[in-house]
């Protein structure tokens, strides 16, 4: 659901607009002017501006460039009978999300608006992620037992070997429990916490890939290699090159 302004001074179509638009569950405000809806975007921060070019006391190029100077992230999008690409233009100069031209097809809207939704999904899943990766270093380890205090000190100690090594070559360390006791957040914990933080972490289950194609996934092969070797594919031992290579179940290996 998306919180939508409407600055449209055509009192009948803003009406129909913010109807079809709350039955598709979005929440609707609308302003008949640029300056009262330059106050509600102050007040209210919506996720959306849907603003006509024609309004009284000033154009909507002037208005989209106000509503960005409050908040840069609202998307605006423009509506118009004055179709032409200039116009168009402009407005996307001016930072308009979208354009759309008047008689207003409300299926058109419905792609844009679904879009941005589509978009603030996507974004707060990578800003998921991003956290989620930063914060997997030690303190993700919960606990406060002599046994857990034992072993987030044993990690550390090995992130700081690993901070002093002179040569290229990373450590190879090996993790072992029962299943379901943690061991891949603590090949985590050893990845993010230490100096190859940034680079990538590849997480390999080794019981879910068939011997007959392990060393093909692990090692890769160039183009022409055997018979359906029509491209060249990137092994993940090369795939993970500065960072981690973490293969869990190896012990499932023949």
């Amino acid at each position: 659901m998306l919180s939508v302004l409407i600055i449209e001074d055509e009192a009948i179509l803003a009406k129909n607009i913010a109807t079809y638009l709350r039955r598709l569950n979005h929440e609707v405000k609308h302003a008949e002017s640029g300056e009262v809806g330059l106050n509600l975007v102050e007040a209210e921060r919506p996720d959306v501006v849907i603003l006509d070019y024609n309004l009284p006391g000033m154009n909507g190029l002037e208005l989209v460039g106000k509503i960005h100077s409050i908040d840069s992230t609202i998307k605006t999008i423009m509506a118009t009978g004055q179709g032409n690409e200039q116009l168009a233009v402009d407005a996307m100069k001016a930072g308009a999300y979208d354009y759309l031209t008047k008689p207003l097809v409300l299926g058109k809207l419905k792609v844009v608006l679904d879009k941005i939704v589509g978009e603030a999904r996507l974004g707060e899943e990578l800003n998921y992620y991003r956290k989620k990766e930063a914060g997997e270093g030690i303190e993700q380890l919960i606990g406060e037992s002599t046994p857990m205090l034992l072993l987030k000190g044993l990690i550390a100690q090995v992130v700081e070997a690993e901070r002093c090594l002179t040569d290229s070559e990373p450590p190879a360390v090996l993790v072992t429990g029962e299943t379901g006791s943690g061991k891949e957040l603590v090949a985590r914990a050893l990845h993010y916490a230490g100096p190859r933080r940034a680079k990538p972490f590849i997480e390999v289950n080794c019981s879910s890939i068939p011997t007959n194609l392990l060393e093909a996934e692990l090692f890769g092969y160039e183009r022409g290699a055997f018979t359906d070797a029509k491209e060249r594919k990137l092994g993940l031992i090369e795939a993970a090159e500065g960072g981690t290579l973490f293969l869990d179940e190896i012990g499932e290996i023949d």
